[in-house]
């Protein structure tokens, strides 16, 4: 079975659809304690991130998590799936 690394934004649009108005890169990183090139990273796909930013980043933009995010999986395991 799969092991979680981290949760993984599942749409980047969703993201920056849920910032509209009250946030741009820079005041949500600031908001979650991160980084804004943090932020990017994730909003690029390029890392992933742990549950308690997840919920830190759903919890400032007053939408549920699991809207945005979803467990994100191993090199090894995705491998494996896409056999």
């Amino acid at each position: 079975m799969a092991r979680p690394r981290g949760m993984t934004l599942t749409d980047p649009t969703r993201l920056r659809q849920a910032m509209t108005g009250k946030h741009n890169v820079t005041t949500l990183a600031k908001e979650i304690g991160r980084s804004r090139g943090f932020l990017v990273m994730i909003l690029g796909g390029k890392r992933t991130c742990s549950q308690e930013t997840a919920t830190a980043i759903a919890t400032a933009l007053d939408i549920p998590a699991d809207h945005l995010f979803r467990p994100a999986l191993s090199a090894k395991s995705s491998a494996t799936e896409r056999k």
